[in-house]
């Protein structure tokens, strides 16, 4: 049966682990044009996202959005791909809506920040990296965003300290 989801999962996920992730890619997109499901949807998404194909990943964990809009790891997912993508704005709108969701996702909080800071919106950055500082104090990834905005910023010498 050529249209079995099943089958054409199971025969994506041997494509993947073989590494011609295309294959598996083209695979699961037959399986998702078939009968969408949340499973195919996010296999797609992924293999788009081993391709570094960040638009069709977001595109299809958009679709995924629409089948479970209550799901934060799909938004998140799709939030990230959209950045990759080359999507600030439509990603901004949705770490935002991620934040507001979960008060304590710190990493939201990171992904806001560096989102302004590449706008050059310093003091919106400095807010929100903040925000994710007081929420994860430990994080590597946040200490490190906050010499990028020091060096954004023109201070390369309170950077260089704080490194």
């Amino acid at each position: 049966n050529p249209d079995n989801e099943e089958a054409l999962t199971g025969l994506a996920m041997v494509y993947a682990d073989v590494g011609d992730t295309k294959a598996a890619a083209d695979l699961l997109r037959k399986a998702s044009e078939k009968s969408p499901s949340i499973r195919t949807l996010v296999a797609l998404a992924a293999a788009y996202e081993q391709l570094r194909d960040h638009v069709n990943a977001a595109a299809t964990l958009r679709k995924a959005l629409d089948l479970q809009p209550q799901n934060p790891e799909i938004k998140r997912g799709l939030a990230q791909n959209l950045l990759m993508a080359d999507n600030a704005e439509e990603a901004l709108k949705l770490f935002q809506e991620i934040a507001a969701e979960d008060p304590k996702d710190a990493q939201s909080q990171l992904r806001i920040s560096q989102i302004y800071r590449q706008q050059r919106k310093f003091d919106l950055a400095r807010e929100a990296a903040k925000k994710a500082s007081d929420l994860d104090p430990n994080s590597l990834e946040i200490r490190y965003n906050e010499v990028s905005l020091l060096e954004a910023e023109g201070k390369t010498d309170e950077a260089i300290e704080v490194m």
